[in-house]
């Protein structure tokens, strides 16, 4: 498999290459120099690359490293050409960073995704980000309720499914972090690893549940806060933005959830998350307090606690995130009860054919002809 690489820049002056694929049998940790004042340390599926100073143009560092690299491994890299167009050094105009992005309005539109399939056709409706949720694991994979039966591990291959199909950025519902703080340092490295752009995490107590369900627990504030401060200190690269969570307005009240929010900002996460917010008044409230400060995400939820408003009434609120988790789990669940239906009564598919894909219409789509020819060209 083609490997992909990305440099990021860091304020430490390292930059960092993204290998996402499977790695080979080599060893778990290597180190030797590469070049003059550069250093090469693997662990996992990523490399540190330590430089001083930092190759001045992005492309031409690129290729003078992998060069250097591939000339004294047994391993070596290979970069497409047109991932290297995609190299993020904090262009205002590179839409692969979420981290740029919000900086600026429109609010980013994220739709749920649960695999690979619906990742890639939102990718191909032109989202710029997409949001796969806890809820549309297990309802997806388990055919069972978000009331926290899923496992990091699942959770974790999903997403690893996914980022190898499709390069739009995926904000991760991490849920609780899947225990305490050191659990939490586990969880958002193995996320980061997988290609997570931004990680939630939730003050929910265990079991947790889907945030618009009643009778929902919380651990104190100071032990949330002591997770997201080791989530911080886990992740690799400030790029990997972490999303705190509060679902205190449920469980404690309005002003307790606005309280906890203040404290999780403190701590130095990313973007924030005040679940389940009752009204355009509530809504309001919490934009004027955190909005000028910190990006806001909101959770539209069709039939949940939340009025659901469109992504461009958000944004005028001053929301920069807006997702709408659930809904293609919901659509599809629809939809595939009258498919099942029809064909039941009918012994066949003729009565909805209009409304599928045939044959050669899904493999376009899922681009089986470019594979293919990918396939020829290796076997000549």
């Amino acid at each position: 498999m083609l490997l992909e690489h990305l440099f990021q820049q860091r304020l430490s002056d390292t930059a960092r290459i993204v290998r996402n694929g499977r790695r080979g049998d080599h060893q778990d940790h290597i180190e030797h120099r590469v070049t003059s004042k550069t250093h090469v340390r693997e662990h996992g599926d990523i490399l540190i690359v330590d430089t001083t100073p930092l190759y001045a143009a992005v492309k031409s560092a690129s290729t003078n490293f992998l060069n250097a690299y591939n000339k004294k491994s047994r391993f070596p890299l290979t970069a497409r050409s047109h991932k290297l167009e995609r190299l993020t050094m904090g262009d205002p105009m590179d839409t692969k960073s979420l981290k740029t992005r919000l900086q600026r309005s429109p609010a980013v539109l994220a739709p749920g995704v649960y695999d690979a399939l619906t990742a890639l056709i939102a990718e191909r409706a032109g989202f710029e980000a997409l949001y796969l949720s806890g809820g549309a694991v297990s309802y997806t994979q388990f055919g069972r309720s978000d009331v926290g039966l899923t496992t990091a591990k699942e959770a974790v291959d999903t997403l690893a499914r996914i980022t190898d199909r499709v390069s739009t950025p995926i904000i991760v519902d991490a849920d609780t972090g899947f225990g305490n703080a050191l659990n939490v340092q586990r969880t958002v490295r193995d996320f980061e690893r997988a290609g997570a752009a931004m990680i939630q995490l939730e003050d929910q107590g265990f079991p947790k549940r889907c945030g618009h369900l009643e009778n929902k627990s919380l651990v104190s504030q100071q032990e949330m806060c002591g997770k997201l401060k080791a989530a911080l200190d886990a992740r690799h690269s400030d790029q990997t933005l972490i999303l705190a969570r509060t679902d205190a307005l449920a469980v404690e009240g309005f002003d307790a959830a606005l309280e906890r929010a203040e404290a999780y900002y403190a701590c130095g996460v990313d973007a924030l998350f005040i679940e389940a917010v009752k009204s355009a008044e509530q809504m309001d409230i919490v934009c004027k307090r955190f909005g000028p400060r910190v990006p806001l995400l909101a959770n539209m939820v069709e039939g949940g606690k939340t009025p659901v408003q469109s992504a461009a009434e958000l944004s005028e609120r001053g929301y920069r995130i807006v997702i709408f988790p659930g809904g293609v789990a919901r659509f599809v669940a629809r939809k595939l009860e009258l498919y099942y239906a029809s064909l039941f009564a009918h012994g066949t598919t003729e009565p909805m054919r209009d409304e599928m894909f045939d044959f050669d219409q899904l493999n376009e789509l899922i681009g089986t002809p470019e594979l293919l020819a990918k396939g020829k060209k290796y076997s000549e």
